[in-house]
């Protein structure tokens, strides 16, 4: 334990019941973490914007593979699809 913490804080993590408690209170909250919809978030890279996602294994390689048919890069292929997608949210 870091010098710092104060003597009640010493106590109070000494106490099995009170430790039990705030780590049910870290369980609860990273539960609950894994099952909400993460914030969007990206940075600039000039006019674009960069994100990170996650795919399925199966997506993954269906968009691999027509990168590779179609000898075009994969951001490419997966910004088409994006577009794609939004065009027909807006046709809808």
């Amino acid at each position: 334990m870091s010098s710092r913490m104060s003597a009640v804080m010493r106590e109070r993590w000494a106490s099995p019941e009170w430790r039990a408690r705030q780590l049910e209170k870290i369980r609860a909250g990273k539960e609950a973490a894994t099952n909400r919809p993460s914030i969007a978030s990206g940075f600039s890279i000039g006019r674009k914007l960069r994100i990170a996602v996650q795919l399925d294994p199966e997506a993954f390689e269906r968009v691999r593979a027509t990168a590779v048919s179609e000898r075009r890069p994969m951001s490419e292929i997966i910004r088409t699809y994006v577009q794609w997608g939004l065009d027909a949210e807006d046709a809808a």
